[in-house]
């Protein structure tokens, strides 16, 4: 088995049962999976509505990239995406598998630790910015909303993906695309 799989499976592991109290490493390995495969995962879909839009030949802001799935998959089409991620063990994990799969290391660039309330990006960086279940974890939700209007360009998008309980309930998630 590849290594960064396992070191993956085994930090999920571990968050499951500090966050969650989950005892089952079935699930573990099933996310571990299906978020370690870069060109087929869940996260691919976020791409669609990207693509769509054309927002894909721009350059592109990853709100905490987590595992890196969504950043990967862009990176391996050739897009200028860049994702944050303030979790050390996510981040030693993205750099582990730049290594391990051979995938060039100027992709490791592209990958910064950084919280949403305080990026360390220039004003108008990004003509995108994407937030994936990421705004129910900051400190400060209003300073994260401030800082991705600030690096986002005039005319550039933000899109804001998010759980609600009755999206939860009914397995489907909540969009918000902004314009600037």
């Amino acid at each position: 088995m590849i290594k960064t799989k396992v070191f993956l499976e085994e930090n999920l592991y571990q968050e499951g049962l500090k966050y969650f109290g989950v005892k089952n490493k079935l699930i573990a390995n099933q996310l571990a999976t299906r978020w370690h495969n870069d060109l087929d995962s869940v996260d691919t879909y976020r791409w669609y509505e990207i693509i769509k839009y054309k927002n894909h030949e721009k350059k592109i802001l990853d709100m905490a990239c987590g595992c890196g799935t969504f950043l990967f998959y862009g990176l391996h089409q050739g897009y200028d995406v860049y994702g944050i991620e303030p979790e050390k063990w996510k981040l030693n994990y993205m750099n582990m598998k730049i290594d391990e799969l051979n995938y060039p290391q100027k992709w490791k660039n592209k990958i910064i630790e950084a919280v949403g309330e305080n990026l360390p990006f220039e004003n108008e960086s990004f003509d995108y910015v994407e937030s994936a279940q990421t705004l129910e974890h900051v400190k400060d939700f209003n300073k994260c909303i401030d800082e991705m209007i600030r690096v986002t360009k005039v005319s550039g998008k933000i899109r804001i993906l998010h759980q609600t309980i009755m999206a939860f309930m009914r397995h489907t998630t909540g969009y918000h695309f902004y314009q600037k």
